[in-house]
């Protein structure tokens, strides 16, 4: 057993993992703020999990369900997004030292978003 940081001060989930290496692995989930729900992603070293810095599209719900990467410096991460109009896709890529970027969509049916395989 690992510990892992846990930035929120009630609940932080992490719900999926994708690992390129034994010292190369990024974990992504959820943690709850004072105003909702915040996206949150991890980082195995080989040695320790550290948090990396990951944008919200919304204001109250954001949460990451899966993460793929093909490599060492490039995953995808998905999930969902409050907005003003119900819930929309919510995606983030992780590339180089993780520079996030998101993208929303409103779906066309309530299922949820994630990686098989």
């Amino acid at each position: 057993i690992v510990t892992s940081p846990s930035p929120g001060t009630t609940n932080d989930d992490l719900v999926s993992v994708s690992c390129v290496s034994v010292s190369s692995c990024t974990a992504v989930g959820f943690t709850e703020t004072d105003s909702g729900y915040a996206t949150l992603v991890e980082v195995w070293d080989g040695n320790t999990w550290k948090i990396v810095a990951s944008p919200n599209a919304g204001t109250s719900d954001d949460r990451l369900l899966s993460v793929s990467c093909v490599s060492e410096s490039s995953c995808t991460a998905v999930g969902y997004t409050e907005t003003d109009t119900g819930f929309a896709t919510l995606v983030i890529s992780l590339t180089g030292p993780p520079t996030p970027t998101t993208t929303t969509s409103t779906p066309s049916d309530p299922i949820l978003p994630a990686f098989t395989g």
